[in-house]
């Protein structure tokens, strides 16, 4: 449930996915910017900017990240920040007007609906013929009802286009069954598929087909090459959402995995509730290369091949057998 507060207490997880956002951005962003003129950052669902206890909203985030770069960005960066409530944007109207930018950064704040928002703005790109800048899109929801599936494809329809999404898995599975809501899962998933959920009651099935029909959804119908997803956990283990890393490139992937591994260093992605990162481990976890090893033998037993063929088919399978890793079996 979204907070009712115009801000609220960060929590744990939150702190986990900035780390994962500032880290893949500051690598993202003088990569892109050497090449291009210009370059864009969405904000989707942008919150006030701030939390209870003053830490950065993802808006802040981004921004602090991107003019504290130690590179010398000269290409045009622009912000957008889209917030659907009145007392959140205003807050972090607020904010944005006592930071000082840089001459070539230019930033735009939209007082609602992320769907509606980005619709007109893609649609005024087409009816001016105008591609679409490189993209960095965040696209964190409280809910479903407001990120279709539609919308999310157009987004990531220019190759140079990469999205950080999160699939609130929890909420999702518990309104499944419940009547009135087909439509909003129809628009959020782009297809049907996920109805088969409805035939079962058992929790890792039902993980298995939304999760699947989601991350399929993204590789197949908006033609995006790597989906990388992490999953983070309540206090007991299970799922309560995925962020799923959406890209066409293979330095892209590599920047992100690092970006992930900072926050799991185990390898598995993933972050739980009952981590306490603020005692010290005995044995801190180690990765888990079991899977990807069997991969790499299948792949290249028998074979000659050079390290950046060896090197380009890991990080290409790393995208993929996450799906494997979250199996309810393999999982600890």
């Amino acid at each position: 449930m979204p907070p009712r507060s115009p801000i609220w207490e960060i929590e744990p997880h939150t702190l986990a996915k900035h780390q994962i956002l500032r880290k893949y951005w500051q690598a993202w962003l003088p990569i892109m910017t050497r090449w291009n003129k210009r370059v864009l950052y969405i904000d989707g669902f942008a919150g006030p900017g701030e939390y209870s206890g003053g830490e950065p909203g993802s808006p802040i985030v981004a921004l602090e990240a991107a003019i504290e770069h130690r590179a010398a960005i000269s290409s045009e960066v622009v912000f957008l920040f889209i917030e659907d409530r009145k007392d959140r944007f205003e807050h972090l109207q607020k904010l944005l007007d006592e930071t000082v930018f840089p001459p070539n950064f230019r930033h735009y704040e939209f007082n609602s609906k992320f769907d509606q928002t980005v619709t007109r703005f893609l649609d005024q790109l087409e009816s001016e013929q105008r591609q679409l800048a490189p993209t960095f899109a965040l696209i964190d929801p409280f809910g479903y009802s407001q990120t279709p599936f539609n919308v999310v494809k157009r987004l990531l329809s220019n190759s140079k286009s990469e999205a950080l999404i999160t699939f609130v898995y929890e909420s999702i599975d518990r309104f499944a069954s419940i009547p009135g809501q087909s439509k909003h899962l129809h628009n959020l998933f782009g297809t049907d598929a996920w109805q088969s959920v409805l035939s079962t009651h058992n929790p890792n099935e039902r993980l298995e087909i939304l999760y699947g029909v989601y991350k399929t959804q993204l590789e197949k119908e908006a033609g995006v090459k790597y989906v990388l997803p992490f999953r983070v956990e309540d206090s007991g283990g299970k799922a309560e959402y995925f962020l799923f890393f959406c890209t066409n490139d293979l330095t892209g992937l590599f920047r992100m995995k690092s970006a992930m591994y900072s926050v799991d260093p185990s390898g598995r992605f993933s972050y739980s509730y009952s981590d306490n990162t603020n005692q010290l481990r005995l044995f801190e976890r180690v990765p888990d290369f079991g899977i990807l090893r069997e991969e790499i033998k299948g792949e290249f037993s028998g074979k000659e091949a050079t390290i950046e063929e060896i090197e380009e088919f890991v990080l290409e399978a790393i995208s993929k057998i996450r799906t494997k890793v979250y199996a309810p079996d393999q999982r600890e």
